[in-house]
């Protein structure tokens, strides 16, 4: 397994002789990402909604580790000419799209809220923001 990245509650890792990706929960306590992108998964798959996401392959038990495809990184220009992405996901971190099937969707979603999917129907045209310009905004 290759490490890809590693985030506040979770580690990724590629599958090199599979190609497939793994979400590793650090915790048993408190830790509510993959859950969630289960979740969300769960309740756009088969809807119209559902060609903004990363599919969620699979997951254990208690969803301590979840599977997605490999996914490409994607940069601001490639935005541009791609569908809208929807008004409802308001964590718009570059690293947090991916090329999947010839399209931008949000890989990651650990973050989003049942509530915030089923709030916002549209479809809408964001300001992306890079990892560096995050932490200017977020540093005081």
């Amino acid at each position: 397994m290759q490490k890809l990245a590693e985030g506040t509650t979770r580690e990724v890792y590629l599958n090199v002789e599979t190609g497939l990706v793994h979400k590793l929960q650090k915790s048993c306590r408190r830790e509510y990402a993959n859950m969630n992108e289960v979740l969300i998964w769960e309740a756009v798959k088969g809807t119209s909604k559902e060609k903004h996401f990363l599919p969620v392959l699979s997951w254990d038990k208690y969803k301590r580790e979840i599977v997605v495809p490999f996914s490409e990184d994607v940069e601001a220009k490639d935005l541009q000419s791609q569908d809208m992405i929807p008004v409802y996901w308001e964590d718009r971190f570059l690293h947090n799209l991916g090329w999947y099937k010839g399209r931008v969707v949000i890989r990651d979603y650990g973050d989003m809220s049942l509530t915030d999917l089923h709030y916002w129907g549209e479809a809408s045209r964001y300001i992306w923001v890079t990892d560096e310009e995050a932490d200017e905004c977020y540093s005081y």
